[in-house]
This record gives structure tokens, C-alpha cells and sequence, in this order.
């Protein structure tokens, strides 16, 4: 399992956990992951624990050797840890166990003062443990998840790469893309996009390492409770040839209310003008994630692997990103989504650029100081009295 796909299987019950504990997500999800090697760690695969917390668990126990540091320095030691019969008890039991009033540093705290106190309470011996947790944070943008608590969501939308990496037949007929390359490229791209929009949370419910059962696929976004799901698919034909069929269609359920065929009526047009390819309009389906979706849900397809010309647009990047940025602009218009407001960067005034430039003509500073044209004024209100000063002195010589 890759990082990716096992913070996809955790993430709902550590953003529960949070809203129940306030624990932050991020830093629950950044310990599984340290801890546990992503889910792949002997404690993890034998004993349902992702988290090296010691003692005994409701499943009892698990002895093993582990790594331990004595003022700095490694040592191995026995011991015995905590078991589980799950991982999601594993997450509520860490919950719990970061509860005791050692840890009050932790609970509601930003991720990065978080990461800092459980170390600073002894949670772990390792003294790189606090930036381990902050590198993961960062690397994987954990903190996001804090976002789905500590802001006010607008939107919750479950973001469906149709099929699998290794479903049979979903290919082009020469083999050169898999229909999973194309959803899942798209699915990131819009993942990426829709995080400039405010209060939009986002989940996956696909994995990269396995053909997700549709049945799991809707399970997640319907626990997770999402407004919208998007499943982003390529089209196909018949078996294993070339045909004619073109252009891009989106589907809805049989008994599709108003609110899902606006989404619908919308993305589509929004993937016709960005990408200039055949409307063949919103249909009707009974697709198995369509019927099970316990929201609005539509499903895309976005051209046909089976078309010479449409599986050459498939596979590239600038048509995926026109599909991707179709999607987000169909929901956009669907729900008043806004942008977040990026910070201007400063103005800087006149007289700070005038002063740096006759400062250096006249020797006074002798190296390049534009990057702190942006610093507080007070230097340079001294830098301009000084120079003044010289005008006035060379004035009156």
C-alpha cells in the first residue's frame, strides 16, 4: 500500500476523531504514518496497531523489538505493545490515549504547535520526532484535513477515478494508456484546483494500488457525507478496435432531482467549451456509483479511448488539464464557489527605492539591499535622513 493510498483509507476516521477530541487529523494521520510505515510496519500487519503505544489494547497485546533512544543514543528493547482488531480502533484508542492531561498542548492546537508539544510531553523518545512528523505533514499536505474542522466546509466533494491501475478491457485498443491513467490524472488535477476555492473539502475514493469495489467507492463518500460525487471517466466503444464514436457525455441516475441535472447540464457544457469536443449531451444511467451515491453525483465521460483521435487527446497532459478545469468550472457556477483571496504582496513606496538607489551610488551601502525594500521603514527613514544630511553638508561647502 503506498503512503497516498493509506492516508486515503484513514483520513475519514482521524477528521472524525479530530471534530470528536480535538486532536488535529494532521498530526494522528503524520504519527500512522511515521510510526507505522504507512500501514506496512510489523505492529501494523500483526497486530492492527499504527501507533507504538505500549501496554495492552482490547485485543491484548503484541511483544516485539523496537528502537528506543537513551539520551540521543539508539538502543533495542522488548516490549509490549497495545493490539487492535482494526486500525480504526487503533485511531480512536491513540485518541484516547493523547486525552491525558500531559498532552493538553496538544489538543486543539495548529499542527505545527502540535507536533512540537507531543514531543516536548514525551510521547516519543526519538529526539528527530517532531520533524519527521512536520515533514510528512508537509510533504502529503495533512493539514488539510485540519481545515475540514477548524473552517466552515461549503462544499464536500468525493472525487471518483473510474475503475482500476489493472481492471481488464479498460485500455485503448493498442495498449498504450490505461483508462485508469487518464481518470486518475484528471481526478488530482482537480483535486488541486478546487484547493484555491474556499471551504471545498475534497476526498479520493479510488486508490492507486487497487481496483477499489464501487460498493467501497460509495461507502466512503456516503460516510464522509459528501455534497457532490464526481466519477471521471473515458468512454469506450466495443472490444478491443477502433471506432467512430466520439465526443463527451454526462450521466446521471434514472431518478436524478433538479439540483444533480443542473450540476450535470453544467459540467457538461463546461467540458464541451473547454475542450472544443462532440456534446453528446446528459444521459440517463442506472450506474451502480450513481444509484448508491447518497448525493448529488454525476459521472463524466470525458472522450473515447476507442476514437484514433480522442485517445491521442487522452493522453495528454494539456487535454487533461482542459477536462480537469472543466469539472471545477461546473461546479463553480453550480455552487457560487469563491476563490481564496491571495495576499498582494506589499507595496513598496517611492521613497525606499530612491533612497537604496542614491545609498549605493554614494558608497554608503555597498551591496544589493532590494529584498528588504519590504522591511519596516524605520532603516530606511534613517538611511533617508542620513542622506539628507550629506545634501545638506555638501550644500553648504
Amino acid at each position: 500500500m503506498s503512503t497516498t493510498d493509506f492516508i486515503a483509507r484513514i483520513a475519514p476516521i482521524a477528521v472524525d476523531e479530530h471534530r470528536r477530541t480535538g486532536v488535529p487529523a494532521s498530526l494522528t494521520l503524520a504519527q500512522a504514518i511515521v510510526e507505522s510505515k504507512s500501514g506496512t510496519s510489523e505492529l501494523a500487519v500483526s497486530a492492527n496497531a499504527l501507533f507504538g503505544i505500549k501496554g495492552i489494547g482490547p485485543a491484548g497485546s503484541y511483544e516485539k523489538v523496537s528502537d528506543e533512544y537513551v539520551n540521543g543514543v539508539r538502543t533495542e528493547k522488548r516490549s509490549a505493545f497495545r493490539k487492535y482488531t482494526d486500525w480504526d480502533e487503533s485511531i480512536r484508542d491513540h485518541s484516547e490515549f493523547l486525552l491525558k492531561p500531559r498532552y493538553h498542548n496538544v489538543i486543539g492546537a495548529d499542527w505545527r504547535t502540535a507536533c512540537a508539544e507531543i514531543a516536548r510531553a514525551g510521547y516519543a523518545t526519538d529526539p528527530n520526532y517532531t520533524a519527521k512528523l512536520t515533514k510528512v505533514i508537509e510533504q502529503y499536505r495533512l493539514y488539510e484535513y485540519d481545515a475540514e474542522v477548524t473552517r466552515k466546509v461549503a462544499l464536500k466533494v468525493a472525487i471518483d477515478a473510474g475503475h482500476g491501475p489493472d481492471t481488464p478491457g479498460k485500455r485503448t485498443p493498442d495498449g498504450s494508456m490505461r483508462e485508469y491513467h487518464f481518470n486518475s490524472a484528471v481526478a488530482k488535477r482537480v483535486r488541486d484546483l478546487l484547493a484555491d476555492y474556499e471551504g471545498v473539502s475534497v476526498l479520493f475514493v479510488h486508490e492507486d494500488g487497487r481496483d477499489v469495489p464501487l460498493g467501497e467507492r460509495t461507502d466512503r463518500a456516503n460516510k464522509w457525507c459528501a455534497d457532490v460525487y464526481v466519477s471521471i471517466h473515458a468512454d469506450a466503444a466495443g472490444p478491443g478496435d477502433w471506432y467512430e464514436a466520439n465526443g463527451i457525455t454526462t450521466f446521471v441516475y434514472t431518478t436524478a432531482d433538479e439540483a444533480t441535472r443542473k450540476l450535470a447540464a453544467n459540467i457538461q457544457a463546461s467540458l464541451i467549451a473547454h475542450t472544443g469536443q462532440r456534446n453528446r449531451g446528459v444521459k440517463q444511467a442506472d450506474f451502480y456509483v450513481l444509484r448508491k451515491s447518497e448525493m448529488t453525483a454525476i459521472l463524466c465521460e470525458c472522450g473515447f479511448m476507442t476514437n484514433r483521435e480522442e485517445a491521442a487527446l487522452l493522453k495528454s497532459d494539456v487535454y487533461r488539464d482542459k477536462v480537469a478545469r472543466a469539472i471545477v468550472g461546473g461546479l463553480e457556477k453550480t455552487y457560487g464557489l469563491r476563490k481564496i483571496p491571495k495576499e498582494e504582496p506589499p507595496v513598496i513606496e517611492e521613497w525606499k527605492r530612491k533612497a537604496h538607489d542614491e545609498a549605493r551610488a554614494l558608497g554608503l551601502i555597498t551591496s544589493d539591499w532590494s529584498a528588504r525594500l519590504n522591511e519596516s521603514a524605520t532603516v530606511w527613514f534613517v538611511l533617508t535622513v542620513v542622506l539628507n544630511a550629506i545634501k545638506y553638508i555638501g550644500g553648504k561647502r
